[in-house]
């Protein structure tokens, strides 16, 4: 077995701490039963440093070894990042261990599967695929790097996504578009990619300085969609929707279920509504909450 070694700053100490680890691992097929471990990539966090370590199988008996060696490693991790690994990694090397007989290291750790999260995400970004390489092109101009732990670390920063649309960000500016027809919100927020998204009344746009959230106007309201659609009831004539708890007196022939698309209330838009940040944020969280279950 060949151990190979990398280091550098750890740029991304926000996401990325002691005792976090990034693990991948390269085999010559996706069934464990016949597959060989080629290869195991960890980086782990030390001190300000981002340490890679790469055991390399140079015969077949190497893979005892290789899992030998990511147990001891392993058992000092609270936290393992993985791209994928939900699928592969993480379930091959449980296979792994159990067919050696050796305690599974995997179950004393937390985990995050960034390609899992980062699919909460797909409203916003423009992806050709879900291919580690499209998300690393989200962040980085360089060429994509020989090592793919590597890139995973480099899209760490895309976790911020969430941050975004759980409402980290300041109201700049309000106001209507020139045709008078919209509303946009400009915002004050640091986004780790660029970001865009548009629906019939609803466009998001953003990057690593601000965003904008741009609403068009119905007959001088904004639409304020509510996700749990299952508790409303559409009313075709007055045109949006109501709690069930208010509708049961209403003729059964004026109502129907809602559906996401019309599960929606009306905010008339005037001064009261712009200088009360609790309400301009609470609605701005219901467009984002709309526009990530698109």
């Amino acid at each position: 077995m060949k151990t190979l070694y990398t280091e550098r700053k750890n740029k991304y100490i926000e996401y990325f701490q002691r005792d976090d680890m990034i693990l991948d691992i390269q085999t010559t097929t996706r069934f464990w039963r016949t597959s060989q471990i080629l290869s195991a990539e960890i980086i782990t966090e030390d001190s300000g440093m981002a340490r890679c370590i790469r055991f390399l199988a140079e015969k077949e008996a190497d893979e005892y070894d290789i899992l030998l060696e990511l147990s001891a490693l392993i058992r000092k991790t609270d936290h393992i990042y993985t791209f994928n690994g939900r699928s592969f990694d993480l379930p091959h090397l449980k296979k792994k261990y159990e067919a050696y007989r050796i305690k599974s290291p995997l179950d004393s750790s937390s985990h995050t599967d960034l390609l899992w999260e980062l699919k909460k995400y797909d409203s916003y970004l423009s992806l050709p695929s879900h291919r580690l390489t499209d998300y690393y092109a989200l962040v980085s101009l360089e060429p994509f790097p020989d090592s793919e732990v590597w890139a995973a670390y480099e899209i760490l920063p895309l976790l911020s996504l969430r941050s975004f649309t759980e409402g980290n960000f300041n109201v700049r500016e309000i106001r209507t578009t020139d045709s008078g027809s919209a509303v946009c919100f400009v915002l004050d927020c640091d986004l780790p990619c660029r970001i865009y998204a548009e629906t019939e009344f609803f466009e998001i746009s953003g990057d690593r300085e601000k965003g904008t959230i741009t609403a068009k106007l119905d007959h001088g309201n904004l639409r304020m969609y509510h996700t749990d659609y299952s508790n409303y009831i559409f009313l075709p004539l007055e045109g949006y929707a109501v709690h069930k708890t208010l509708a049961s007196y209403i003729a059964s022939s004026r109502k129907v279920a809602a559906d996401r698309e019309s599960c929606y209330s009306f905010i008339p838009f005037h001064k009261k509504f712009t200088e009360n940040p609790e309400k301009v944020k609470k609605y701005l969280l219901s467009v984002l909450r709309f526009i990530s279950e698109s």
